[in-house]
C-alpha cells in the first residue's frame, strides 16, 4: 500500500512539475518573441523609439518580423503565422491557442427623453491631451445639453472594466461613445483581416489566466482578446469582443479616431450597428493623432448645434463640417506627412443619427377619475408617405403607473407623421394625431376623463372604465 502511494505521489509530482515547466517555458518563449522582435525593428526606429511614417520602411520592418515568424513556424515552435500588408503587422499563432500580434509603433500617427449618457474612452496619456490642446467630447456635449451626462474611461481601463461598460450601455441610456486611442490591423489564422482596438493594459501571467477564455481561439477563429507588441506588451480587442459583450441598444453613435478602424471591410462597424447603434464612424488608414482628436472634438461640438430648420445636426453633416473646418484651418498643411498620414474618416449608418431627435414629452391624466391608468397602454404609429402604417413605440400601463402617467417618446424622424393610439385593455379609446412634430421636444397632455374619450367601453356589469 505504501509503495502504491509513493508511486502515485511521484506521478502527481511529475505532472505538476510538467505543468509548471510548460507555463514557465511558455512565458519565456513569449518574452523571447518580444525581445527578438525588438532587435529586428530597432534599426528602423527614430530617437524616440518609434517609426517615422514611411510606408517603405514600415513594410520592410514588418517583412523582417514575418521572416522571423516563418522560421519559428518551420521549427515547430509556433503553430502558424500571418502577415498583413495593410497594417504592417505580423500574427504569431502560439501552440496554446492564443495569438500575439506585432503592430508597428508609429510616431504621432497612431491614434489610434431621459438623461442620456456620453462615454469617452481615452487611451492616450495626459501629456498628449495637454500638448495637443485636445478638448473632451463629453465635456462639450454636457456643457451644451441640459440632460446629458458623461463617463470618462481613462488610460488604465481593463478588459474586465470594458466588459462591464459594454454590458451596461442600454441600462445607462448611453447615446454616444467617443473612442480615442490606438488601433491596428492583423490577419487571423483563418486568413481573415481584422481591426483591433489597442488597450494599455499590460499582459501578465495573472491576467493571462484571468482572460484565458477570451484569449484562446476556437475552430481557428480569432479570439476576442489578443495581445499586441508595438513597443509594449498589452491587450487588444476585436469585433468578436463586441459581439460577445456589448448589449443591444436603441440607437446611438460610436465614433473613433483610431488608425485602421474603418479599413477591415466593416468587421468592427457591422457588429456595432447590429447591436442597435444608428451610426459608426472610423478611419480607413493610419491617421495623425492631432487630426483625429480634433475631428472628434469638432463632431461633438457640431452635434450640439441646430440646422436652419431647428433640428439638431445629423452625424453626416456634423462630420463633414468638422473635416471642412479643419481643412480651412490648416490649408495645405493638412496633407503633408507631418499631419496627414492618409487617414480619412468614413461613416456607416443604418439610420440617421442626431444627438437629440424630435420627440414628445406626454402626460396621461383622468381628472374625473373615470379611467384606471394602470390598464392604459399607448401605441405610437408612424405613417409612411404611401399611407401604410408601422408600429413605432409602445408604452404599457405599468410604465405609466411608475411615472404617474407621464411618458416620453424619443427619436422621432424629421418631418414624419405619427398617430398616438390609446388603449384601455384591448379597446381603442382615443386617437391623437401628431402630424406636425417640431424639431424640439413637444409637450402633450391628454385627459382621459369621460368627456374627452372618443370611444366609451363598458365592462360586462355595465360599469364604466374605472
Amino acid at each position: 500500500m505504501k509503495k502504491r502511494l509513493a508511486i502515485l505521489a511521484l506521478i502527481i509530482m511529475n505532472i505538476t512539475m510538467g505543468i509548471l515547466v510548460f507555463l514557465f517555458l511558455k512565458g519565456l518563449f513569449d518574452d523571447k518573441i518580444d525581445v527578438q522582435v525588438s532587435k529586428i525593428i530597432s534599426s528602423y526606429l527614430n530617437e524616440n523609439g518609434k517609426f517615422d511614417y514611411d510606408e517603405e520602411i514600415l513594410e520592410k520592418a514588418a517583412l523582417d518580423v514575418y521572416e522571423y515568424a516563418l522560421k519559428l513556424e518551420k521549427k515547430g515552435s509556433i503553430q502558424g503565422t500571418a502577415y498583413c500588408k495593410e497594417g504592417y503587422s505580423v500574427s504569431f499563432f502560439l501552440k496554446d491557442g492564443t495569438t500575439t500580434v506585432y503592430l508597428p509603433p508609429i510616431e504621432d500617427y497612431y491614434s489610434g427623453g431621459e438623461d442620456f449618457g456620453v462615454y469617452v474612452i481615452d487611451l492616450t496619456t495626459a501629456s498628449d491631451v495637454n500638448s495637443l490642446g485636445y478638448s473632451n467630447p463629453g465635456d462639450t456635449i454636457v456643457d451644451s445639453c441640459e440632460k446629458a451626462w458623461k463617463m470618462d474611461y481613462d488610460n488604465d481601463i481593463t478588459i474586465s472594466e470594458l466588459k462591464s461598460c459594454m454590458n451596461a450601455l442600454d441600462e445607462n441610456n448611453v447615446r454616444a461613445i467617443f473612442w480615442r486611442g490606438h488601433g491596428g490591423i492583423y490577419v487571423t489564422e483563418n486568413d481573415e483581416t481584422v481591426f483591433c482596438f489597442c488597450l494599455n493594459e499590460k499582459v501578465t501571467e495573472e491576467k493571462e489566466e484571468k482572460y484565458k477564455e477570451d484569449r484562446e481561439g476556437k475552430d481557428k477563429s480569432d479570439p476576442p482578446v489578443i495581445d499586441v507588441y508595438d513597443g509594449k506588451k498589452r491587450y487588444a480587442i476585436n469585433y468578436k469582443f463586441i459581439e460577445k459583450y456589448m448589449c443591444n441598444v436603441y440607437g446611438g453613435l460610436f465614433i473613433t479616431g483610431a488608425c485602421e478602424s474603418g479599413a477591415d471591410g466593416g468587421k468592427m462597424a457591422l457588429p456595432i450597428l447590429d447591436k442597435g447603434f444608428d451610426a459608426y464612424v472610423g478611419v480607413n488608414d493610419n491617421v495623425n493623432q492631432l487630426y483625429s482628436n480634433e475631428i472628434l472634438s469638432q463632431v461633438a461640438k457640431n452635434l450640439t448645434q441646430k440646422d436652419e430648420d431647428g433640428y439638431y445636426m445629423d452625424i453626416e453633416t456634423a462630420l463633414n463640417k468638422a473635416e471642412k473646418s479643419y481643412e480651412e484651418s490648416f490649408g495645405d498643411k493638412l496633407n503633408i506627412p507631418l499631419l496627414g498620414a492618409g487617414g480619412k474618416f468614413v461613416l456607416a449608418q443604418q439610420s440617421v443619427f442626431r444627438l437629440i431627435n424630435p420627440g414628445v414629452d406626454g402626460l396621461i391624466t383622468s381628472k374625473d377619475g373615470t379611467v384606471d391608468l394602470k390598464q392604459v397602454s399607448l401605441v405610437m404609429t408612424q405613417i409612411a408617405q404611401e399611407g401604410t402604417c408601422s408600429a413605432y413605440s409602445r408604452i404599457d400601463g405599468d410604465a405609466l403607473k411608475q411615472s404617474s402617467g407621464s411618458f416620453r417618446i424619443d427619436n422621432m424622424e424629421k418631418n414624419a407623421a405619427y398617430e398616438l393610439d390609446i388603449y384601455f385593455g384591448s379597446n381603442l379609446i382615443k386617437k391623437v394625431p401628431l402630424y406636425d412634430v417640431g424639431p424640439g421636444i413637444e409637450e402633450l397632455t391628454i385627459d382621459l376623463s369621460v368627456a374627452y374619450i372618443d370611444i366609451v367601453v363598458n365592462d360586462i356589469e355595465g360599469n364604466f372604465l374605472y
